[in-house]
């Protein structure tokens, strides 16, 4: 009977999950900020600045962090054809676990 093997984590793994987490909330807390917000006659354009700009701002840091988290899994060049091509990523798990 063997045992279920345990993942295991490390301090910048975990450190990584936390930031990108919160940074998650605030694009949550700007989204619905335009959605609810800048549809009022309320809204100086201070806040419509601050808003767009922070909206603008956090998007691409997910592309990046995305990126980065594919790169340290594999090799930058399978990470690069997974992006590209979807099926790719289908097969390489399939050759990986030996079915293909």
């Amino acid at each position: 009977m063997n045992p279920e093997p345990v993942a295991v984590t490390t301090g910048f793994a975990t450190f990584r999950a936390r930031v990108m987490f919160l940074l998650g909330f605030a694009y949550l807390l700007l989204g619905a900020a335009l959605i609810h917000r800048m549809s009022s006659t309320g809204v100086t354009e201070t806040e419509r600045s601050f808003v767009a700009a922070g909206l603008l701002a956090l998007w691409p840091i997910f592309g990046i962090e995305a990126f980065v988290g594919a790169c340290s899994a594999r090799s930058l060049a399978t990470a690069c054809s997974d992006a590209l091509a979807s099926l790719h990523r289908l097969s390489d798990a399939a050759v990986a676990d030996g079915v293909a």
